[in-house]
């Protein structure tokens, strides 16, 4: 698995949560329109869910690595933000 699979209206949640995963132009669409315009109008339809998805994958699998070590062996992890089940790569 290399990137999650998501809907457009997930890949909006996750870009109004990490808006890192947004390229150079929404972010500065999100500065000049503000934050009211850019969530309702600009989020629904100017986002690549393919990339998103991706970099939402990676994202998350690194910040998996890093609380790996605290974890005991086999445990699962859910993530109630998105309803994601992870489980051990």
């Amino acid at each position: 698995m290399e990137a999650f699979k998501v809907s457009r209206n997930i890949a909006r949640l996750i870009i109004l949560q990490r808006t890192e995963l947004t390229n150079l132009f929404l972010k500065k669409l999100r500065k000049i329109f503000g934050r009211y315009i850019y969530s309702n109008f600009v989020s629904k339809y100017c986002i690549n869910i393919n990339k998103i998805g991706r970099e939402y994958f990676s994202l998350m699998k690194s910040e998996y690595r890093v609380i790996e070590s605290y974890l005991s062996s086999g445990q699962k992890i859910l993530s109630l933000d998105l309803v994601l089940v992870v489980l051990k790569f």
